[in-house]
């Protein structure tokens, strides 16, 4: 039995009770609830950015690509699949969520996604090193055009108006406060080599998306300006 009090738009709490074995709840700020079993469901939990609160001298998100804007949670669930309370250290991309779901419900994974299946990762013994792989993330606001490319400790963000790069040791320097590619620089130059790598793979995928130019009115370019997706302030 599982009972879910949601609180309403009017601030009053209503009790449900859902006869099932083992359920998960998810909820919405509108109080709304969903119930569902879980006990042979992969449930994912992620999301799609951070929100920065000052560390580097910005607010919100889309601001920049340090950690605290671009590093998400991901958090698996799937009895008898994966080990309850096991944590996995190296990171991985948003783009590897479709093929990583694909993959784990058993069917093919197109070959020129960009993804990488973790799935087996969840197979994986603890101890077991998992490969070093590239983890990408670029930023494309008015005024604001940034890449980063993180490559097991470390990480460079390039800022391309301006063509300069920093390079952080996450290892040492979790916060990327101490930017070390004048020390580093043979590992500079790799690193913006496979950045440059990355970004002629992005560009060879443009021509098989369509686009489209469209007018926005006052109203929705005003909400997506307080998103912070079209760089207004």
């Amino acid at each position: 039995m599982l009972t879910v009090v949601t609180l309403t738009k009017s601030k009053q709490p209503v009790a449900e009770t859902f006869l099932v074995p083992s359920a998960a709840v998810v909820g919405d700020a509108q109080g709304q609830s969903w119930v569902f079993a879980v006990d042979d469901t992969l449930v994912v939990l992620t999301a799609d950015h951070g929100e920065e609160f000052g560390e580097h001298g910005r607010f919100g998100h889309n601001r920049t690509l340090f950690e605290e804007s671009i590093a998400v949670p991901l958090i698996v669930r799937w009895p008898g699949r994966a080990t309850p309370g096991r944590r996995v250290t190296e990171p991985v991309q948003g783009v590897d969520l479709m093929p990583s779901l694909l993959d784990l419900a058993g069917l093919a994974v197109p070959s020129d996604v960009q993804g990488r299946s973790w799935a087996e990762r969840l197979d994986a013994a603890p101890d077991e090193p998992a490969p070093v792989d590239l983890v990408w993330a670029e930023l494309g606001t008015p005024g604001n055009e940034e890449l980063a490319l993180r490559w097991g400790r470390y990480k460079l963000i390039g800022e391309r108006s301006e063509k300069s790069v920093e390079v952080f040791d996450l290892s040492l320097d979790p916060a990327e406060r101490l930017d070390a590619a004048s020390n580093l620089t043979d590992l500079t130059q790799r690193l913006g080599e496979l950045a440059l790598e990355q970004e002629a793979a992005n560009h060879a995928l443009a021509p098989r998306f369509r686009t489209r130019t469209v007018t926005l009115g006052d109203a929705a370019r005003g909400l997506l300006d307080a998103l912070g997706y079209t760089g207004g302030d």
